[in-house]
């Protein structure tokens, strides 16, 4: 998979262009914040119809910057993606979208309406701080799954700090801590996230010492979103809704989602009148084969009818 770059700044940002460029254009984003584009991701897609482009957010995969934090927030992301479609020269695009993925192709689609075909999300991620706790605190997926959540309460406690307080604390850790105490921080933080994504399977521990450098620039990325609540206002996304109202939705949600709740996507899909909401009955936060063939029997239908419109 061949990067193609567009520079902002100090930030090299990579894209990847695949199928055919005849064809109607989706833009996939990526999750995390902090992970990459994976071209297995692609096969959702046909590619002889199709053309599909991914990014990089800034700081990830092939994406470089003197310093991956600076310059670094939602805005800029978001700015990086019109960069993109204005780079290939696409007038409009459809946009997929699964967790961290969802929430930019949301509010994406608020800041360039005009811009946006349709979206296809999954696994919606609100990214308010109540979001953040639920995830992190002690009264929510915690409830679920308390053994996932013994390292970090004992955190909490040893240096007397609430959940969002510790968070800022390991936010310190990772990016300014020893090489030690950063990977201790990144396998604190994705030893909760990992496992509660893998529901269903059992879960597994996460070691310091097996983290490589990626991983641990992975983790710094995600707390940077995080303890900034990811440079989006509380109720910044449900704000921006009547704007994008109208856009043609297909929302694939696991039942089973502990990590983000299938409410969210529940409560976006009844602020949008053209929008079907699919309950993946047998999946959590990441999607079984099944549910993944939805998506794409979905979109197909919304391309079909686009033609027909």
């Amino acid at each position: 998979m061949e990067p193609h770059f567009i520079t902002s700044g100090t930030h090299k940002i990579a894209y990847y262009v695949h199928g055919n460029s005849k064809g109607p254009a989706v833009v996939m984003l990526h999750g995390g914040p902090g992970s990459r584009s994976k071209s297995k991701y692609v096969k959702h897609f046909d590619l002889d119809s199709v053309q599909v482009i991914q990014i990089d957010q800034r700081g990830c995969g092939e994406s470089t910057a003197e310093n991956i934090l600076s310059d670094n927030t939602t805005q800029h992301l978001i700015a990086d993606i019109e960069a993109v479609r204005e780079k290939i020269g696409r007038e409009s695009w459809y946009l997929y979208g699964g967790s961290w993925g969802a929430t930019l192709a949301l509010v994406y689609a608020q800041k360039h309406p005009e811009r946006v075909l349709g979206l296809i999300l999954r696994s919606i991620f609100m990214a308010r701080r109540q979001d953040t706790l639920w995830a992190f605190g002690d009264s929510g997926a915690a409830m679920m799954a308390p053994e996932l959540y013994e390292t970090q309460r004992d955190f909490e406690k040893e240096h007397s700090l609430d959940t969002f307080a510790a968070l800022k604390l390991l936010y310190r850790q990772v990016t300014e801590g020893s090489e030690e105490e950063q990977r201790a921080a990144a396998a604190q933080i994705f030893g909760i996230e990992d496992n509660l994504m893998a529901v269903g399977d059992a879960h597994e521990d996460v070691e310091p010492g097996s983290l490589d450098e990626d991983t641990v620039k992975s983790a710094q990325i995600y707390l940077h979103y995080m303890v900034n609540d990811f440079f989006i206002a509380d109720t910044g996304i449900y704000d921006g809704m009547k704007a994008i109202s109208d856009i043609p939705t297909l929302i694939v949600h696991g039942r089973h989602d502990i990590l983000c709740p299938y409410v969210y996507s529940w409560q976006i899909s009844r602020m949008m009148h053209n929008c079907q909401l699919i309950a993946a009955e047998s999946s959590g936060h990441k999607l079984s084969s099944e549910a993944s063939e939805l998506v794409q029997l979905g979109f197909q239908k919304m391309l079909c009818e686009a033609e027909m419109r």
